[in-house]
């Protein structure tokens, strides 16, 4: 769960602000594993819950239906921060 987190977070950090479906397919890339789709909303969700991610709606191209767009707040910045520090101690 923690490194499907640091993942997700450095994903996020390098593409923000990025689409669900663009997160999962670079998290595959990264990762080397596949995450669910249940999985993946899940743990955004709590990311954002927890103010470490920020989601906002943009209407798509010709639809016009909403999609969320993640980046990371200011704290989850710290977050990933401080995880990047215990994980590649330098």
């Amino acid at each position: 769960k923690s490194m499907t987190t640091l993942v997700l977070m450095r994903v996020i950090r390098d593409l923000g602000p990025v689409a669900t479906d663009q997160i999962g397919t670079a998290f595959e890339e990264r990762a080397g594993w596949r995450i669910t789709e249940r999985g993946l909303y899940r743990t955004l969700r709590r990311l954002a819950g927890s103010d470490l991610l920020e989601a906002t709606e943009e209407p798509v191209a010709r639809t016009g239906v909403k999609r969320n767009l993640f980046t990371l707040t200011e704290s989850g910045g710290a977050y990933l921060a401080r995880l990047d520090a215990a994980v590649l101690p330098t």
